[in-house]
């Protein structure tokens, strides 16, 4: 999955003149990295030299190559994030995405695939690479998939979350180096891309390294 040429999961549709069919294909051609619509999110690959703070919004990734940069996302309750540093060349990389499977909503993967796992998750490695990272050399870190409004866990929702992204990131062979998941709180990640020191923060004032 997370090579330049192949292994990203293919979106699977009726051959044919069907809409399903015809946003299957085109969800497959933005992983594959053919030319993109201009719905398909797009993100520049070179970085300044200046300090500054990188938002990563819900169903949202960025990536950059500045050291000098921190990269923060918020309101992780359900969701999960996944973080990518390479810490030979300082290239960093952050997903926030919000359901497990794309296969729910293909509509919606093709119009913003970072609002699922299966999806958003490749395509965070192939931005780190296009930035120079490597994946033998790549650290990965999740947060997130609490109960803050399921704390019952009827609907499960970040386990599901959890999940997905444990089975992609094993199925290609990428090692998960630190968590920090579950609870009853939101919380808010922020990784620092001069040492990858990522940390989270909880509403109490809590704070925790991963």
């Amino acid at each position: 999955m997370f090579g330049e040429t192949d292994g990203v999961p293919r979106m699977t549709g009726r051959a044919g003149p069907s809409r399903t069919g015809e946003r299957t294909a085109g969800l497959n051609r933005h992983l594959y990295g053919e030319p993109q619509s201009a719905t398909m999110p797009t993100m520049p690959m070179k970085s300044d030299t200046h300090s500054s703070q990188i938002i990563v919004d819900l169903a949202d990734m960025k990536a950059s190559n500045n050291p000098l940069s921190r990269m923060s996302t918020y309101a992780l309750g359900a969701c999960v994030a996944v973080a990518v540093y390479d810490p030979e060349v300082r290239v960093g990389g952050l997903l926030h995405y919000m359901l497990p499977d794309s296969s729910i909503d293909m509509e919606r993967a093709f119009h913003n695939p970072f609002l699922f796992a299966d999806t958003g998750i490749p395509l965070l490695f192939r931005r780190a690479y296009k930035l120079g990272a490597v994946k033998e050399r790549i650290q990965c870190k999740l947060a997130g998939a609490s109960n803050v409004l399921d704390p019952n866990n009827f609907f499960n929702i970040g386990l599901r979350n959890l999940t997905a992204a444990r089975k992609i990131l094993s199925k290609n062979n990428v090692t998960i180096q630190g968590e920090y998941i579950g609870g009853l709180s939101g919380m808010t990640l922020t990784m620092y891309l001069m040492e990858g020191r990522i940390v989270v923060k909880l509403p109490n004032g809590g704070e925790f390294g991963i």
